[in-house]
């Protein structure tokens, strides 16, 4: 699991390439992740539309702000956020959130 100065890297990173840009929705590749999830709240803040704000690292996660709402995420072992656009999906990868 990253250490928390590579976390907030990774809230800062994400933060300057996606705040401001809008979704077109978010993509859930396993329904068995470490911890129980609202997918009808996920799928609302994550919705088609909706604003990407700016992410904050909070302890070892980044939290993901849209104008409907907030999620925490962890980087896991892998300690990656990849580009939607990645030719394939890889091994660890959960949840995608498309852009406009």
């Amino acid at each position: 699991m990253p250490e928390l100065p590579e976390v907030e890297s990774f809230a800062r990173a994400v933060g300057r390439e996606y705040a401001g840009k809008r979704l077109r929705g978010v993509v859930f590749h396993r329904a068995d992740l470490r911890f129980p999830f609202d997918r009808p709240e996920l799928d609302n803040i994550f919705a088609s539309g909706t604003t990407f704000l700016t992410p904050q690292r909070v302890a070892k996660q980044i939290v993901l702000r849209t104008d409907r709402g907030m999620a925490a995420v962890s980087l896991g072992m892998s300690g990656a956020f990849l580009p939607s656009d990645y030719p394939r999906k890889r091994l660890h990868e959960h949840v995608t959130i498309l852009f406009e």
